[in-house]
């Protein structure tokens, strides 16, 4: 009976003119082949079925057997792949080690590493390969200013202004927080600055290089607003006293995101920040209820400014309230005397200016002697610019409100940069 041998192709026209054998240029035997032709097995033994061996089992199953069998290759095997992951691991303690000990760049120093990459980052995204998401997003905020201003065309009247102003700004504030959260919303942007902390770097340094890069889309996207809705709308108030209002909740939002996409993991941070702005905006606004209602003055009438209660702070946090008050106050500035009547009482009723504690009203519906007191004393001291100052300080307020929150951003950072939950998607 003859032995089958292995099979082999024929050498190619080219192997034969270059001198080189076929064996040489075939590649090396696999390892179930090594382990059959150490058993007296060959390849060509398992392919027909064992004829060697009368039927039984091929060589790959005799091979596979062997190995199994050999617990001193095994073992060795074993040891060497553990002594490799163990190098890995010297390696990368002694890395993180060395990163750890060196000295550290100053916070500044770090800044002035991280600021360019940021700048480069924001330069990318207008890449004409395909639509610039910049551009994107100041056309959709545009169209959303057409779209309110469109609504809000019928014309101005004492009790709309302040309506009006908040349901512009309420848009505004949800399409800037939704802008600012994607530097810190996406997972691989987040797992990038966790590496970068890791390795020493500080998470303040990044995130004030993320608030400095995006500082030209918070001016822009409330310019975007305005072009759309302050020429459709046509406010009595000056389009500066306009913009400045939409800068400031523009800052207001930004902040907020940054603080939420601090805190919240990446797949809930678009939802708890439309969450938030819409809470502060659409609810805790300053009409429903009022300023002078949470100063405890009653629903309509002043008389309140007593201890701070718990509405008051909400509403002091609320990015809306003083944007409606400076916005309001600046439309009630531009009516003539005919209808500075309608425009005090407006006001007084909101608690703008803080007009209900200006003028009490005890509620009995009789003027008493410290009503009429109260009224010529502010009759008396009446201007178109009388209630400048507040409307200065509705502006301030919101300044402030954007700095404290990137302030408590950079805060939770520092606590959630290291946490598994924010790194991951």
């Amino acid at each position: 009976m003859c032995t089958p041998q292995p099979l082999s192709q024929p050498p190619l026209p080219a192997q034969r003119r270059s001198g080189v054998r076929p064996e040489a240029l075939a590649p090396p035997p696999s390892r179930p082949a090594v382990a059959a032709a150490r058993g007296g097995e060959t390849y060509a033994d398992e392919a027909h079925g064992g004829a060697r061996g009368g039927g039984g089992p091929g060589a790959l199953e005799q091979a596979v057997g062997e190995l199994g069998a050999d617990p001193a290759g095994s073992s060795e095997a074993l040891q060497r792949t553990q002594s490799q992951r163990d190098a890995r691991e010297r390696r990368r303690a002694a890395t993180l080690a060395h990163l750890r000990g060196r000295p550290r760049a100053s916070a500044a120093g770090q800044l002035a590493a991280l600021l360019p990459r940021a700048l480069l980052k924001q330069r990318r995204q207008w890449t004409w390969m395909g639509a610039p998401q910049p551009l994107l997003d100041l056309l959709l905020v545009l169209g959303a200013g057409l779209i309110v201003g469109a609504i809000h065309s019928g014309g101005y009247d004492v009790r709309a202004a302040p309506q009006q102003a908040l349901m512009a700004m309420t848009t505004l504030g949800v399409l800037v927080t939704i802008v600012a959260l994607r530097p810190l919303s996406s997972t691989h942007a987040r797992a990038l600055l966790a590496r970068e902390c890791a390795g020493g770097a500080r998470p303040g340094p990044q995130l004030a290089a993320l608030c400095m890069a995006a500082l030209p889309a918070v001016a822009l996207l409330p310019a975007a607003f305005l072009a759309g809705y302050y020429y459709t709308a046509l406010p009595e108030a000056p389009v500066g006293d306009w913009y400045a209002a939409a800068l400031g909740v523009s800052w207001w939002a930004s902040g907020l995101a940054l603080l939420v996409g601090a805190l919240a993991p990446a797949r809930a941070s678009l939802v708890a920040g439309v969450f938030v702005a819409l809470m502060f905006g659409a609810f805790f606004n300053g009409t429903h209820p009022t300023l002078a209602a949470a100063r405890g003055g009653g629903g309509g009438g002043g008389g309140g400014g007593g201890a701070p209660t718990a509405l008051t702070a909400a509403l002091a946090c609320s990015y809306n309230r003083w944007a409606m008050e400076a916005l309001a106050l600046s439309e009630f500035r531009q009516w003539g005397a005919a209808r500075a009547r309608a425009a005090l009482s407006a006001a007084r009723g909101l608690g703008l200016c803080r007009l209900d504690v200006l003028l009490p009203d005890n509620g009995d519906g009789r003027l008493s002697a410290a009503e009429a007191a109260a009224a010529a004393r502010l009759q008396a001291e009446w201007s178109p610019a009388f209630c400048d100052g507040a409307r200065a300080a509705a502006l301030g307020a919101l300044a402030a409100g954007g700095a404290a929150l990137r302030l408590l951003a950079w805060g939770a950072l520092r606590v959630t940069h290291g946490l598994p939950y924010w790194s991951q998607s």
